[in-house]
């Protein structure tokens, strides 16, 4: 999965390269835009539980932003066009920018801490609850199974949903300063843009596996709990596929922005960079 090269360079980046560590300390330094902090304050008491149990979500739209205008920032520097000229190319310079700004503070570190991780979890098994006792008829066999499973299913949705929206985050952070150098400009089409492709994702999923997909299953197979269950999992697939797409096709297009489209061999930044 491209999503499990992505983040595996995200979450380990080159450490001891002289630009990841200059990004790191120029981000400690400097503060966030105001309206980040007041859109931030705004939504707080709305947003405050929805975003801790999709915080993956959350997450990618505030580092996207944050990761574009660093990038932003970065290529108003006399010494960008210089740093592009190196063996990594324009490529590893953006990737090393945009893992620097996430490493700052060791924010991703933390963002993926195992009390958070819990956290969410313990809110996840209540609304997880809820929403199996609506989903599941109130008689039948093996509905506490079943319960269990949708449970489960929804932890590993879950996991799967930080990972890959942490990527689509991080990719389209990339990916908007080269069309966009102005900062403040940038930061809000990063917001807007990705908040529309976030949208329409979801919205392809439940309407592939929650219109769809049951339409057709329970058109060519009885309507059991056998059959429930295993809707379970082809609605997990059909999650994790849509978003996996989301996930390669703007890859794809950062490929293709930075003249490497029809390089099949970058598999992912770090095969670029120097180690």
């Amino acid at each position: 999965m491209i999503t499990h090269r992505l983040w595996r360079g995200l979450r380990h980046p080159q450490t001891a390269h002289p630009l990841f560590r200059r990004t790191v300390r120029q981000v400690n330094r400097s503060r966030s835009s105001w309206y980040i902090w007041l859109l931030t304050i705004l939504a707080a008491p709305v947003l405050l539980l929805p975003a801790l149990v999709f915080a993956g979500l959350s997450y990618s739209l505030l580092w996207s932003a944050g990761i574009t205008r660093t990038v932003a920032q970065a290529r108003q520097n006399s010494t960008y066009d210089l740093l592009c000229v190196t063996p990594g190319g324009a490529l590893a310079v953006n990737w090393l920018i945009c893992t620097g700004y996430l490493h700052h503070n060791q924010t991703f570190v933390r963002a993926h801490g195992w009390g958070l991780w819990l956290m969410r979890f313990l809110l996840l098994f209540l609304l997880a609850s809820t929403v199996a006792t609506a989903y599941f008829p109130t008689s039948g066999a093996n509905r506490e199974t079943r319960e269990v499973l949708a449970l489960l299913l929804f932890g590993v949705a879950l996991v799967a949903d930080q990972y890959q929206s942490v990527t689509i985050g991080a990719l389209f952070g990339i990916l908007v300063p080269t069309f966009v150098t102005e900062r403040t400009t940038a930061q809000l089409l990063a917001l807007g843009g990705l908040g529309l492709i976030h949208i329409t994702s979801y919205l392809l999923v439940i309407v592939a596996g929650f219109f769809l997909l049951p339409e057709v299953i329970y058109a060519l197979f009885p309507r059991n709990s056998y059959t429930a269950i295993a809707l379970l999992f082809l609605q997990l697939l059909t999650f994790i596929t849509i978003r996996e797409a989301t996930v390669y096709l703007l890859w794809r297009g950062v490929l293709a922005r930075f003249g490497l489209g029809g390089s099949g061999r970058v598999k992912s930044p770090t095969d670029i960079i120097e180690k």
